[in-house]
């Protein structure tokens, strides 16, 4: 119950709380003008918080599209928890939850469930893109999240979910401070940097369970109703080549085709080039040719290789010496 409770507090905190900043920063730009400091301040954290969801909570924690150094994994954790999505585990959990039951019964933000009708579809559009943050039920971290859960490191880096999220808002008003020595650059840096930020990344990042599974360009024939949205695909980080994702969930790369810009793609092979991150998982050209349904569609709600020689191990003790 106490979780319950605690779910639905954070949901509407995100989502009244960035608004009302974003309301305050409109309001006093009609004095101060949006500078370069703003601007500054707001493309680098919004930078640093997608990076996070799309290369770190998405790609490498959910999907495990790559492997990457101790340090990247949680850099990339702690971004992506500025962009107050919730905390690292339950984000991956009900993102497995969501490929497991795409648009079907369980999946927590499918905007197919309020029937056909005008009415309905608005109803499942506000579901898919606000609604279930705060109706959802908690995932069950243990079934979808055994193999971060199995991660101290991970685990701590989860855990301390609200000290990253008090992080992205400091970073910002600090810089701001500094940049301009004064307490009205800290407030505008803290408006701009934090809660501007935020509510704009917040929205398009819901955008891709409720846009991006409604209206867009299907080339997969597979399960569900995710589509590639172009309009999304810059603002997300490549989030945006949804339907992609769900044919290839295990890759690390969402623009499938050399004019599919992704963002996300481009800053992970940057960091491949640095040596920080290899072995990035790219379907065959081959495969993506054919546009046929992938096996692997609910790949990440199944067990790892590391997870099943684990159990394996586990089924077969070694005899006393």
């Amino acid at each position: 119950m106490r979780l319950e409770h605690s779910k639905k507090a954070h949901a509407v905190a995100v989502a009244v709380l960035p608004l009302a900043g974003t309301g305050v920063a409109l309001l006093l730009a009609r004095g101060w003008g949006v500078g370069p400091l703003e601007l500054g301040l707001f493309c680098l954290m919004y930078s640093l918080s997608m990076v996070g969801i799309t290369v770190g909570f998405h790609r490498c924690f959910a999907h495990g599209s790559f492997e990457a150094h101790p340090w990247v994994r949680a850099a990339l954790a702690i971004c992506g928890s500025m962009a107050c999505q919730g905390p690292l585990i339950y984000w991956v959990a009900n993102h497995r939850i969501h490929h497991r039951f795409t648009d079907a019964p369980g999946d927590p933000h499918s905007p197919y469930f309020h029937g056909t009708t005008p009415l309905g579809k608005l109803r499942g559009l506000w579901h898919a893109h606000l609604g279930w943050t705060y109706s959802h039920e908690i995932p069950d971290t243990v079934t979808y999240a055994r193999d971060l859960l199995r991660s101290a490191s991970t685990r701590e880096l989860s855990r301390l979910y609200f000290v990253w999220l008090v992080l992205g808002l400091a970073l910002p008003a600090l810089l701001g401070g500094l940049f301009t020595l004064s307490l009205q650059g800290a407030l505008r840096g803290l408006l701009w940097g934090g809660f501007v930020r935020i509510f704009v990344a917040y929205q398009v990042s819901l955008a891709i369970g409720s846009i991006a599974h409604s209206h867009g360009n299907r080339p997969f024939r597979i399960r569900g109703q995710s589509a590639n949205s172009a309009l999304l695909a810059l603002p997300t980080f490549g989030e945006g080549w949804h339907q992609n994702h769900h044919a290839f969930p295990y890759s690390g790369v969402f623009g499938l085709q050399w004019w599919q810009v992704d963002p996300g793609a481009i800053v992970l092979r940057g960091l491949a080039a640095l040596g920080w991150v290899w072995n990035i998982k790219v379907p065959p050209a081959s495969a993506i040719a054919a546009r046929s349904a992938a096996p692997e569609e609910s790949w990440g709600s199944e067990p790892s290789p590391a997870e099943r020689a684990a159990r394996a191990a586990a089924s077969h003790p070694q005899s006393p010496q």
